[in-house]
C-alpha cells in the first residue's frame, strides 16, 4: 500500500481513503453549505484536479520592518496583502524593497483558493484527503467569497469568509452530530 504524502498544511496528499469518499463528503459538505449557510450551490467543488504539486499556489506575503500594513496590487484582480504564485520557487524582487524601503518577507503554501465565483473551484488533490471537518471548514471559507468581495480589501475578505467558516463548522458539527445520533451532540448542547 502506498504511504500516504503530506501537504504543506499537514493533510495528506494521496490516499489514506478513497477518492470517491472523499468527494462523497464534500457532497453532503456542499449540501449543508447552501441549505443551510445560504452559500451558492453551484458547480464549484464538484470535479477533481490533481495539479502534482502539494499546494494549490504559493503567497508571498511582504510589509515594510516593523510594520503590518501589506499591500500588493495586480491589474483586475485589485490589491490584496499578498501575492499568489503557482510554483513554489522565490521570485526576483518579490518581497525585497518598495520605494527604496526594505520589505520583511513571507512565503506560505495555500491548499486552496476561490475564483470567486468566476469559475468551478475544483476539489484538488490539495486538500481532498484531508479530515471531514477541514474539508468543511476549507469550502464553506471558499464559498464564502463568491457571496462577498470587496475589492482591494483583504483584511475584510478574509476575516468575513473566516466567521463564515467558524460558524459554519460549529453548525455543521451540531448537526451531524445530531443527524449520527438522533439526539443533540455535545457542541449543539454548548452552543445552546
Amino acid at each position: 500500500m502506498a504511504s500516504a504524502r503530506q501537504s504543506p498544511s499537514g493533510w495528506p496528499t494521496r490516499p489514506p481513503r478513497r477518492p470517491s469518499r472523499a468527494a462523497a463528503a464534500v457532497e453532503e459538505i456542499r449540501r449543508y453549505a447552501a441549505e443551510s449557510l445560504g452559500l451558492p450551490d453551484n458547480r464549484s467543488y464538484t470535479a477533481y484536479a490533481d495539479l502534482q504539486r502539494p499546494a494549490a499556489v504559493w503567497n508571498v506575503f511582504a510589509t515594510p520592518e516593523l510594520s503590518l500594513e501589506l499591500k500588493t496590487c495586480a491589474t483586475g484582480a485589485g490589491c490584496a496583502g499578498y501575492r499568489g504564485y503557482f510554483r513554489a520557487r522565490r521570485r526576483r524582487g518579490d518581497g525585497r524593497r518598495t520605494g527604496g524601503r526594505r520589505l520583511r518577507r513571507e512565503r506560505r503554501a495555500v491548499p486552496a483558493y476561490s475564483t470567486l465565483g468566476w469559475f468551478d473551484d475544483p476539489l484538488l488533490n490539495t486538500f481532498i484527503y484531508a479530515p471531514d471537518v477541514e474539508l468543511a471548514r476549507l469550502v464553506f471559507h471558499e464559498l464564502s467569497h463568491q457571496v462577498v468581495y470587496a475589492r482591494d480589501d483583504t483584511v475584510f475578505n478574509e476575516s468575513f469568509a473566516t466567521a463564515v467558516e467558524r460558524e459554519g463548522v460549529r453548525r455543521w458539527l451540531a448537526a451531524t452530530a445530531t443527524s449520527a445520533s438522533g439526539r443533540p451532540g455535545p457542541l449543539h448542547d454548548a452552543a445552546g
